[in-house]
């Protein structure tokens, strides 16, 4: 290995000042991160299971939630979105301005806007590690 072959930050890292890319859902155009990283992963996982400690002492998975992990897995990739209040919202001080992407609003965010961005995101992510090993499996 006598060459020397350059490797760029933002190729591997996720920094928060990343502009990120653009996708369009259903017609709505949304700004995403390239991937997840673990610590966010582990977060959406986490949100999706429920587990309680048996009598013997054992855990037990007493709660699955494909929908909690979906809103954490969208709350994270999030960046931006064109979502604005409605010039006849009910808090006048709101009217007009942009919904923030919080928990509670990307939870009220249509389904399939909400399954089809954690689903590019996650492919996304895919789509990277593949290319980190060039002489595995496509």
């Amino acid at each position: 290995m006598t060459d020397k072959q350059a490797y760029s930050f933002n190729d591997y890292f996720n920094s928060p000042d990343s502009k990120g890319l653009e996708i369009v859902v259903g017609g709505v155009p949304f700004r995403i991160k390239r991937s997840l990283t673990l610590e966010e992963k582990q977060r959406a996982q986490d949100a999706s299971i429920k587990i309680e400690i048996g009598d013997d002492g054992l855990p037990n998975i007493t709660q699955m939630n494909q929908g909690a992990y979906t809103v954490e897995v969208v709350l994270a990739a999030l960046k931006w979105w064109p979502f604005t209040y409605p010039d006849d919202y009910e808090v006048e001080s709101l009217r007009g301005s942009p919904v923030p992407i919080n928990r509670e609003t990307v939870s009220a965010l249509d389904e399939y806007l909400n399954e089809e961005i954690a689903a590019r995101v996650l492919r996304i992510g895919e789509v990277q590690r593949q290319g980190l090993n060039p002489f595995g499996k496509k």
